[in-house]
C-alpha cells in the first residue's frame, strides 16, 4: 500500500513543480544518469531529496 500523503515522517525539501520535476527527470534520462546520480541531480538543482531504502 503507497503512501499516498506522500508525508513519511522526514523533509526532503519542496517537491518542484510537476512540469519542472518532469524536464529535469527528461534531461536526466537524456543524459544516461544512474538512478543513484539522478537523486544526486534532484539534491543539488532543486534541494529536493528522495530515494528508497
Amino acid at each position: 500500500m503507497g503512501n499516498h500523503s506522500g508525508a513519511n515522517g522526514h523533509y526532503n525539501g519542496t517537491r518542484p513543480p510537476d512540469d519542472v520535476l518532469k524536464a529535469a527527470l527528461h534531461d536526466y534520462a537524456e543524459k544516461s544518469l544512474s538512478l543513484s546520480q539522478c537523486l544526486d541531480y534532484l539534491l543539488k538543482d532543486y534541494e529536493y531529496k528522495i530515494g528508497c531504502d
